[in-house]
C-alpha cells in the first residue's frame, strides 16, 4: 500500500483504533486528515528550508524546474522559502481553531476527539504536531485542549512505552 493514510487507517482497523460506526469513522477520518494536511504542509516547509527539496531554479542541470513553482529562472530560493513558511502558517492559523473546537464539543475537550476510547484521529493528533511544537513550543500555546490531549495520548499505556523506548530522530 502506497498512501500513509490508508495504512493508517488499516492499521487503526486492525488494532482496535477506528470507530465502529459509520458516523464515528467519518468524524474520525476527517479529523486525522486535518492533521494530516497539517503535517504534510510542515514535512514539505522542513524539508524545504533544510535543502532536502532545493533544486536549481536557474534552468540549467539535471534538477532545473523540478518541482520549481515557474521555471523563469532567477534565484527564487528565499521567495519560495517564505511561500513554504507562510503555506504551513496558513495552514495551522486555518486548522487548529476549527479542531481545538471540535474537540471542545466532545465533552468539553476532556476525554479524545470521539468519546472516551483513543482512536487513531487521536494519535495523529500528537504525531502530526510532535515536531512543529518541538520546533516552536509556543504554538500550542492558544490551544489548551489540543495540548492536553497530546498529554492524554502520550501517557496512554500502549503510547507511553513506546515513546519511552523509542530512539528520537527528526522524524
Amino acid at each position: 500500500m502506497p498512501e500513509t493514510m490508508a495504512i493508517a487507517r488499516y492499521l487503526a482497523r486492525e488494532y482496535g483504533f477506528y470507530p465502529r460506526s459509520p458516523m464515528d469513522m467519518m468524524r474520525c477520518d476527517y479529523i486525522a486528515d486535518c492533521f494530516y494536511e497539517i503535517m504534510h504542509d510542515y514535512m514539505r516547509y522542513y524539508h524545504w528550508k533544510n535543502g532536502r527539496f532545493r533544486f536549481n531554479i536557474s534552468g540549467t542541470g539535471s534538477n532545473s524546474g523540478m518541482n520549481s513553482p515557474t521555471s523563469s529562472g532567477g534565484d527564487m530560493n528565499s521567495n519560495f522559502d517564505n511561500y513554504m513558511q507562510w503555506r504551513y502558517m496558513n495552514t495551522c492559523h486555518r486548522i487548529l481553531p476549527f479542531l481545538e473546537r471540535t474537540l471542545d464539543m466532545q465533552n468539553g475537550g476532556r476525554s479524545f476527539f470521539v468519546g472516551d476510547q483513543m482512536l487513531w484521529c487521536d494519535m495523529m493528533c500528537y504525531c502530526s504536531l510532535e515536531n512543529p511544537s518541538m520546533e516552536n513550543q509556543s504554538m500550542l500555546s492558544k490551544y489548551p485542549k489540543l495540548m492536553a490531549l497530546r498529554s492524554r495520548v502520550a501517557s496512554h499505556p500502549k503510547i507511553s512505552g513506546y515513546l519511552k523506548s523509542r530512539s528520537n530522530t527528526n522524524w
